[in-house]
């Protein structure tokens, strides 16, 4: 059966009222993305040694903050600095004196939505670093289903440009603008049309279109991804 986008989040009912589903929390593993429900964690008693008391919650916090603080120790560079995810600060800035020459090698053109624009400059300053680009259909599928790359790297969402073009194919050098200024040149890796019921349900835990994200990739985001 194939996923569709729903009016309603599924439900159950107590005491004659809807009940919303229960927080999801999407939680990678070594070999794919386990997806924890937090009620029925509590309920079954997994949760119970963190819940217990005021005095275990703080105790949880504190282990907490203090493996956090172990592995920042361990990801930061020769400076001190946390290091980039990745270990490798990515930088797609062009030089200024070589931008006339990367727009004139553009045979396309694509104007930017506004989640575009900002997707594009954190590619640039290396915000989504290690991405060198917007994700391939390799790598989307893979962070959809896994959370990671398909370099093992974790990454928990899909970072695509979208588009309604028929017009753009694979190979094809793209100027992105944004309300009409050239902000970047992009070369196609590949293009497909995405399955967005199931990335919204493997994302967010629910297809339903209630969730602002699910309005967002069902209503905002183009028929293709790129």
């Amino acid at each position: 059966m194939a996923l569709r986008f729903t009016q309603r989040a599924q439900a159950g009912v107590l005491s004659g009222r809807q009940q919303a589903p229960a927080p999801v929390v999407r939680v990678p593993s070594a070999t794919g993305a386990a997806r924890c429900n937090i009620s029925q964690m509590a309920a079954s008693g997994a949760m119970e040694s963190c819940s217990s008391s005021r005095a275990n919650q703080a105790t949880v916090v504190r282990c907490s903050a203090a493996a956090m603080q172990a592995v920042q120790q361990q990801h930061r560079t020769a400076e001190g600095l946390q290091a980039p995810h990745g270990d490798k600060l990515v930088n797609l800035m062009v030089p200024a004196e070589q931008r006339q020459a990367v727009i004139d090698s553009c045979t396309k053109t694509i104007e930017c939505s506004d989640r575009n624009a900002c997707d594009v400059e954190l590619l640039c300053v290396g915000g989504f670093s290690p991405l060198e680009g917007f994700m391939n259909q390799a790598d989307y599928d893979s962070v959809v289903a896994n959370m990671r790359l398909t370099s093992g790297l974790l990454f928990g969402l899909p970072i695509v440009l979208d588009t309604n073009s028929e017009d753009v194919s694979p190979g094809d050098k793209v100027l992105l603008t944004y309300q009409g200024t050239a902000i970047a040149a992009v070369t196609i890796d590949s293009k497909w049309s995405p399955n967005k019921p199931l990335e919204c349900l493997k994302c967010y835990g629910t297809s339903s279109l209630e969730h602002p994200a699910v309005q967002m990739v069902a209503m905002e985001r183009g028929k293709y991804y790129m």
